[in-house]
């Protein structure tokens, strides 16, 4: 139970607007857009837990409407710095797509 709980007040805190000073660094807002006709689109990001020091890598495959294909969500042991995180996540994603024979 208290595992659920810590997941709980982690995910509310995630929802509550926060004003991050970031020097040096423009933060912006994306918008998703459908991919060009018969093209699918994957999206991938990265998250850090601190808690637990585990960096996870969320994906999504999209089909030209926007229409959900399929997802995969990795977490590795580790906090990782943003830059490797991402890294981190354009590497699980090619490795993905390797074993789906995209």
């Amino acid at each position: 139970m208290k595992g659920i709980q810590a997941y709980l007040t982690e995910w509310e805190s995630t929802q509550k607007p926060s004003r991050l000073a970031i020097p040096d660094r423009q933060i912006q807002c994306l918008t998703w857009h459908k991919p060009m006709s018969s093209k699918r689109e994957l999206n991938m990001d990265a998250t850090f837990f601190h808690d637990t020091q585990q960096t996870g890598v969320g994906m999504i495959l999209r089909d030209e409407q926007g229409e959900f294909i399929t997802m995969r969500t990795v977490v590795k042991e580790g906090c990782a710095t943003v830059d490797i995180g991402e890294a981190l996540g354009f590497y699980e994603v090619l490795s993905w797509l390797k074993d789906m024979e995209i």
